[in-house]
């Protein structure tokens, strides 16, 4: 027998109304090949009738090799197990079952070869067929590679295949919404989601008591698939970015957020940081703007935390112009900063930092919330007070206020080995009337002042004050001062002045200056002050003053002399000053008085240094002493007075 001859026919006939001749349908038998001894290839074929035929058409073999064929076309290309042809062998193709090369699968097949010519698997439902998807191969080229597209949503309409789903290329890039490729800096990535509409973006949900869904990137150091190779320190692991289209293409890229290791990964020690980028104005890449490191340090600005002090680089801003943090609140609420120890109680805030919106307020706390310090909406520091108290007429920038002696003191300490290395209190004034403008003082001008308040039931009063005024006319690096020492007498609220020391180191009391004071005097007193005391009650007075005469200020040759006056101080005493001689205390009281005279020498200081000393024994009576320095020949014109 020979290939194609039929070895038996099962054939079924019905009654067409007039005979039972009409064939419906054949299973015949047929040698499958050429046969030989003891070799009898064969194989089956099923033949049915359509309608309105009279004979019956072929549409499935198995032949001799397993093989099976649907459709009308039985001939086979390769080696597949299922092949299904459409009777014109053109658009919807056929899908052949291969077992070639050990590899099972679905093939189906378009042999037109032109440009978009599709063959699949399509899947119908619903009574009519209206409902349907489908698996295609697209040729995008004629003899190109194919590409798999992915249908749904036909509307049985004539158009079966209307919404294309989703698309594997012939670079095996899945692209979902659109049929081509999108290049996205520089590169055209394997998974890519297109789309206008806003539904087109990915979700990941995961329905569990326990966990929630994941992403994962994973890296490995070597190229080879399977291999896992310990990534190398400062090495990328995975990145998330933002294209952003130009007008030209989307080869830029706007922002991304990637990680790195932070050493070369070993077993189970994998430590590493993410990194923030955006891209400035005017760039087309993304610069660092912040990180978190492997030991959750944060470094904003470009900058790495961890080189940072340990003491406090969990969180570290630069930049390289004005750099600074924001905090936002409503008006009517507060901004804070806590410093904690523990999350119980007080320790979750040991210390506070809070700016009280409502009254523009900042307040300082410590020891688990007690207010420590205050500066007001007048830029007032309060400590140890929450509201501001007046003194002297006054508000002042700076309030202490404490209960107790170290409550109110406010201390300056100086640790220096050497002996011109103070501690200091500065205190400065410029006639500029904008905050670092230099506009030089006058004569007279006060430039520093402490005063001294007490209470007297209702507010704060002044007693007493020390001053620093300008004393002359200043210059370049030429400032002439004074100190004067005022107290308040009783029955009054303004303290007057007492004492001064002028620009020269002269010391005079009573208030104002004596302008007729002669340069140069420098009053040299010895242990005893009692003198500047001025009062004595009876008994012995002694006392005496040491006077410098300088020759280079121009007393060269001046014959001066010191007098002594005395005078009682009893209440309501009319007695005026009493110059007093060397033999005669005259009606106040008795004692003896030297009163030396000298001559301004041109020789060393010590020539010119005389003593004018009193004493003397009273009756009882309280007595006021000065003592005054006078030119011989030139009696008005007094040099030094003391009282």
């Amino acid at each position: 027998m020979l290939d194609g001859d039929g070895l038996g026919d099962i054939r079924f006939a019905g009654h067409d109304g007039t005979d039972l001749e009409t064939q419906a349908a054949v299973i015949r038998a047929s040698v499958d090949g050429t046969p030989g001894s003891n070799d009898m290839p064969g194989r089956l074929q099923f033949y049915t009738t359509a309608d309105g035929a009279d004979s019956s058409t072929e549409r499935m073999r198995i032949s001799s090799n397993g093989q099976v064929n649907i459709g009308d076309n039985m001939v086979v290309y390769g080696n597949p197990n299922l092949q299904i042809r459409s009777q014109d062998n053109t658009a919807i193709g056929a899908a052949d079952i291969w077992g070639a090369l050990n590899k099972p699968g679905i093939d189906v097949r378009n042999s037109s070869n032109t440009l978009f010519s599709y063959a699949g698997i399509n899947f119908f439902g619903g009574t009519s067929g209206n409902s349907y998807a489908g698996i295609n191969m697209v040729q995008t080229t004629a003899n190109s590679k194919g590409a798999l597209t992915f249908w749904t949503g036909g509307n049985g309409a004539g158009s079966p295949y209307v919404f294309e789903a989703m698309r594997i290329d012939s670079s095996q890039r899945v692209l979902i919404g659109h049929t081509s490729s999108i290049p996205i800096e520089g590169g055209n990535q394997n998974l890519q989601l297109i789309g206008t509409s806003s539904n087109d973006g990915l979700s990941i949900v995961r329905f569990n008591t326990d966990f929630g869904p994941y992403f994962n990137f994973g890296r490995a150091g070597d190229a080879n698939i399977g291999t896992y190779v310990a990534v190398p320190n400062g090495d990328e692991l995975g990145r998330i970015q933002w294209a952003v289209a130009d007008g030209t293409d989307m080869a830029s890229v706007g922002a991304s957020i990637s990680a790195f290791t932070e050493q070369t990964a070993a077993s189970n020690d994998v430590p590493s940081r993410l990194v923030f980028a955006t891209t400035a104005d005017g760039a087309s890449s993304p610069t660092e703007r912040m990180r978190i490191d492997s030991a959750g340090r944060v470094g904003i600005g470009g900058i790495d935390p961890s080189t940072f002090s340990g003491s406090a680089n969990q969180l570290v801003i630069s930049g390289s112009s004005n750099t600074g943090l924001t905090i936002d609140a409503t008006s009517t609420t507060e901004s804070n900063i806590f410093f904690a120890d523990g999350a119980d109680g007080t320790e979750a805030y040991r210390g506070i930092i809070r700016y009280h919106h409502s009254d523009d307020s900042f307040r300082f706390f410590t020891n688990g919330g007690s207010e420590a310090m205050r500066i007001d909406s007048s830029q007032r520091v309060l400590i140890g007070t929450t509201g501001t108290y007046g003194t002297i007429n006054a508000n002042p920038a700076l309030q202490v206020h404490g209960l107790t002696y170290d409550k109110a003191m406010v201390g300056a300490y100086r640790y220096d080995n050497g002996a011109g290395s103070p501690a200091h209190f500065t205190m400065s004034k410029s006639r500029g009337t904008s905050v670092g403008t230099q506009t030089i003082v006058q004569s007279g001008d006060t430039i520093g002042q402490i005063n001294f308040a007490g209470s007297d039931g209702t507010d704060f009063e002044s007693l007493g004050n020390i001053a620093a005024q300008v004393d002359g006319t200043p210059g370049a690096n030429d400032m002439p001062g004074r100190i004067v020492f005022s107290t308040t007498s009783d029955g009054s609220i303004s303290p007057a002045e007492r004492w001064r020391i002028n620009s020269y180191g002269n010391l005079s009391n009573g208030g104002g200056d004596r302008a007729d004071l002669a340069t140069g005097f420098n009053i040299n007193q010895g242990a005893t002050l009692s003198l500047f005391a001025i009062t004595h009650a009876g008994g012995v007075f002694s006392s005496e003053v040491m006077v410098q005469m300088s020759a280079n200020d121009g007393y060269a040759g001046r014959v001066v002399r010191g007098i002594w006056y005395v005078r009682k101080a009893a209440a309501g005493s009319a007695h005026s000053w009493v110059e007093l001689s060397n033999t005669s205390l005259g009606s106040v009281n008795s004692g003896v008085v030297t009163v030396p005279t000298i001559t301004v020498s041109t020789e060393d200081a010590g020539s010119n240094i005389f003593k004018v000393k009193v004493s003397y024994s009273g009756a009882g009576a309280t007595c006021l002493v000065k003592a005054t320095i006078t030119g011989i020949g030139d009696s008005a014109r007094t040099l030094r007075e003391l009282n």
